[in-house]
């Protein structure tokens, strides 16, 4: 049996730690920064992150688990710090086998992941976690409960924001002497934040004839694009007004071999 219960962590004293024998907490990890591969946490992240720990400090728990990449770790760590327990990675690719070892713990965990393997978890669990986590979204905080008779309650939270009213960080792209043979693809990605009001793109110099494609949540294709300039040579551009915010990606697609280009994005209030 399943049960989905609504709740808001408005203060710590709010939180209700069920005294089942086995309960799962899962979030998705704190605010990132907008550039990297393995972005860390930004100070807002930070502050989120360590809210919750002061929300999950008297929740028994024994055991902080995340995925192996910089956000999630950090997310995880100031409640494993304060708790002086380890952050143990988990395989976001292997959810069902990691779901039946949650299931059989003794103890109570925290479960740091993303948007979307920590819905997929708390199915996995036999939770329910509701509608799908936005792109913009980090503070749903899931509690999972397991009853002896086994019913499965699902509770959603939500942790404490930052407190911080920070302005408006401008991410920038920069690549330069890029080179392609004939009818070959080059991809970059940049992580446009949600106050963002342009995203600008600029392809120029070098040789030869590259086409600029910009696509928003998946790379661009000959045919599917957000933004293509149809020019001749290096020198293209897109201004982009009110972009979505999330990962846009950037193609350049070697119409005739080029050489000595240079790119330039930057995503600005």
């Amino acid at each position: 049996m399943k049960k989905i219960l609504g709740g808001l962590a408005l203060a710590i004293c709010a939180v209700h730690f069920p005294a089942s024998a086995n309960t799962i907490y899962l979030t998705r990890h704190a605010e990132k920064s907008a550039t990297g591969t393995d972005p860390v946490l930004t100070a807002e992240g930070q502050v989120r992150a360590t809210n919750i720990a002061a929300t999950l400090k008297d929740a028994r728990v024994k055991h902080v688990y995340s995925t192996a990449y910089q956000r999630t770790q950090q997310t995880a760590q100031p409640l494993a710090t304060y708790l002086n327990l380890p952050v143990t990675a988990y395989d976001p690719s292997q959810l069902a086998a990691f779901a039946q070892q949650l299931r059989a713990l003794p103890d109570n965990a925290l479960v740091v992941g993303h948007s979307d393997t920590t819905p997929d978890l708390i199915r996995q669990l036999g939770g329910d976690p509701g509608s799908a986590i936005a792109e913009t979204e980090f503070d749903r905080l899931y509690q999972v409960t397991f009853a002896a008779d086994g019913a499965v309650t699902t509770t959603l939270l939500h942790s404490l924001p930052s407190s911080l009213n920070l302005p408006c960080a401008s991410v920038s792209l920069n690549q330069s002497s890029l080179t392609a043979t004939a009818g070959n693809w080059l991809y970059f990605t940049i992580n446009v934040p949600e106050c963002a009001n342009t995203l600008n793109v600029n392809m120029s110099g070098g040789s030869g004839d590259g086409d600029l494609y910009v696509r928003v949540g998946a790379q661009p294709t000959a045919n599917d694009y957000a933004c293509r300039p149809y020019k001749n040579g290096n020198t293209e551009s897109c201004a982009l007004s009110n972009p979505q915010a999330g990962t846009w990606h950037i193609g350049i697609r070697s119409y005739t071999t080029f050489s000595g280009v240079s790119l330039n994005a930057s995503a600005v209030q």
